[in-house]
């Protein structure tokens, strides 16, 4: 087997902190390969052949690298490799969960060999919202096993990816027939519960995982209620999906998260190379600039008769830049019921004054997103098909551009897109712009009462504060 380590070679150049993925195994291994979705799915025929294997790759890595920097990298091994009892024709890995053990130890144990100080962890694993005992390789299990060999499992790694279904098509634990006009899968409180048990459980196993960190590996949006093609982690995300990304991932970082690696975060403008911003890097976008700073979570009260938005606010204080900021999340579950709803966002003083203080503000929502311009575009020229003309918070864009069956006429589409394509960066970078507050501000209880007015379809506010 010949293996090129230039490319390699070529990213360890340019960054740090890399996590290597040993994925699937290879063909030559298995004495009868099978192929899988996602590539070769067999264990090793010969598990000395495979050791002999990984500790001659993690030799010509130290060669590369050196040895502190090799000793500096992270193994993870396998891609959601849990497997499920529902799908069986989507796991990755095609053997019992003790197969998988013995794989895992030999792998773990011909890694840490050449390079003793390097991390090791196994897959990102996937659905754990429909249960543990509905995966053919148990996490827990393996947590178990690796505290009993004095294998290394020195990371916790996820996929999570929000995918709205309703209660009879659900495979939720604890979401049955009976839920049949419940919406799941898209509730932030709800999704990151399902993760906070899992890490709580992970540490009951042994007091070796007490401090053990954990992380997102990938994290989108996949799908829709609709079952319409639209949303998925490296295309349009509209500026709802980004509200509930925001609201999970902060939810997860107050619970411990350390690390969460997203997908692309732009659109290809159809017919053009150019690539804008989707809402998802908007929110990164924003989020850089308050780096370093001191982060708290703030109350917002609700004064609406009904209210059915999911609200949370962060403020950013004395961060590197010198500014201050504050996130505000707006996310509503149910698509098309946008109430108006009156917030009030409350700064207490002892956190951060406001005296003498101007405030600036940038808002994301579905007039200010390029892609929803981009979409309401193509209807007025009565080119969406009849699904994306009856939903217009789905974009009909995925990551290679249009969606064939989202549009009447492919050609003229992508034409009337192309000309507009100026239009849609000026709309990005308007949204991204900051301006004069218009709302007065008051004073209450030891706090600054910052009033904001929504109709559940404003999704991002970020307010910036300068000295007058």
């Amino acid at each position: 087997m010949i293996v090129d380590f230039y490319a390699l070679s070529e990213a360890f150049r340019v960054g740090s902190n890399y996590t290597v993925v040993l994925d699937n195994v290879p063909y030559c291994f298995p004495e009868n390969a099978g192929r899988g979705p996602f590539g070769q799915v067999e264990a090793p025929a010969d598990f000395e052949e495979w050791r002999g294997f990984i500790v001659e790759v993690c030799k010509e890595i130290k060669n590369l690298l050196g040895e502190e920097r090799a000793n500096n990298l992270r193994f993870r091994l396998g891609t959601e490799m849990q497997g499920s009892s529902r799908r069986s024709g989507h796991n990755r890995f095609n053997a019992s969960q003790e197969l998988f053990f013995s794989y895992y130890k030999t792998t773990a144990q011909a890694v840490k060999s050449v390079l003793p100080e390097a991390k090791f962890g196994p897959w990102n694993i996937a659905a754990i919202d429909q249960g543990l005992d509905a995966h053919l390789v148990n996490y827990r299990e393996l947590a178990v096993y690796c505290a009993m060999y004095d294998l290394p499992l020195d990371f916790v790694g996820h996929s999570l990816y929000t995918v709205p279904l309703f209660g009879t098509h659900s495979p939720l634990k604890g979401v049955d027939d009976g839920d049949w006009n419940r919406l799941t899968n898209i509730d932030p409180e709800e999704k990151v519960r399902y993760y906070t048990d899992f890490w709580k459980e992970v540490k009951e196993v042994n007091s070796r995982y007490k401090n053990i960190p954990y992380e997102i590996h990938e994290f989108g949006v996949l799908d829709n209620e609709l079952a319409l093609p639209s949303t998925n982690m490296d295309s349009a995300l509209s500026s709802r999906d980004a509200a509930n990304m925001l609201q999970i991932m902060f939810r997860l970082k107050k619970a411990g998260l350390s690390k969460c690696v997203h997908w692309g975060l732009s659109s290809v403008l159809p017919g053009s190379s150019r690539h804008i911003l989707n809402s998802h890097g908007w929110l990164l976008q924003v989020l850089d600039h308050t780096t370093g700073g001191e982060m708290w979570e703030l109350p917002v009260r609700n004064n609406s008769k009904r209210s059915i938005s999911k609200t949370m606010a962060w403020g950013f204080f004395d961060c590197d830049n010198g500014k201050d900021y504050i996130v505000l999340s707006t996310f509503n579950p149910y698509r098309y019921i946008h109430t108006k709803e009156s917030l009030e966002l409350e700064i207490p003083t002892r956190l951060f004054d406001l005296e003498g203080r101007t405030l600036r503000v940038a808002t994301l929502d579905v007039n200010s997103s390029p892609q929803r311009v981009a979409r309401n575009d193509l209807a007025t020229a009565n080119l969406l098909t009849e699904d994306y003309m009856l939903h217009p918070d789905l974009p009909p864009f995925n990551n290679r551009g249009l969606h064939p069956n989202s549009v009447t006429d492919l050609k003229a589409a992508t034409a009337l897109l192309k000309s507009n394509k100026a239009k849609y960066v000026d709309v990005c970078k308007d949204s991204l712009t900051l301006k004069p507050f218009t709302g007065e501000l008051r004073q209450e209880n030891g706090a600054t009462v910052i009033p904001v007015t929504t109709r559940a379809a404003v999704h991002q506010i970020v307010c910036k504060f300068s000295r007058a």
